[in-house]
């Protein structure tokens, strides 16, 4: 999958993530949702993205890419236009994530 997505083969990692997923453990679920919406960025369907990640973000809080994903749901609501919720969940993420390398980006971009 992530070989995929590093070829911009964005539409077969999807795929690959949709096949995968019931064969994953729950940390593993977490990291799949990620990795979707990477590819749906990457893509700019930036609807499908904030989708993807969010689950991440409220079902798997603790997963190591929780601050990530919130990040990217933000920026894919801002790409939206959705600039009130994207603030909203960078200041969230700089709340519950404070020590995590996107609270700084995320400081930087409620500065903008």
């Amino acid at each position: 999958i992530r070989k995929a997505l590093q070829a911009e083969r964005n539409r077969a990692a999807l795929t690959m993530i949709d096949g995968a997923a019931d064969e994953f453990s729950m940390q593993s679920l977490g990291d799949l949702l990620f990795l979707k919406g990477l590819a749906l960025a990457a893509e700019k369907d930036y609807p499908h993205a904030a989708m993807a990640f969010m689950p991440l973000v409220i079902h798997f809080p603790n997963n190591r890419l929780a601050p990530d994903a919130m990040y990217g749901a933000a920026l894919a609501l801002q790409q939206m236009g959705d600039d009130a919720r994207a603030r909203a969940l960078l200041k969230e993420l700089i709340r519950t994530h404070a020590d995590h390398h996107k609270a700084k980006d995320a400081k930087s971009i409620l500065l903008e």
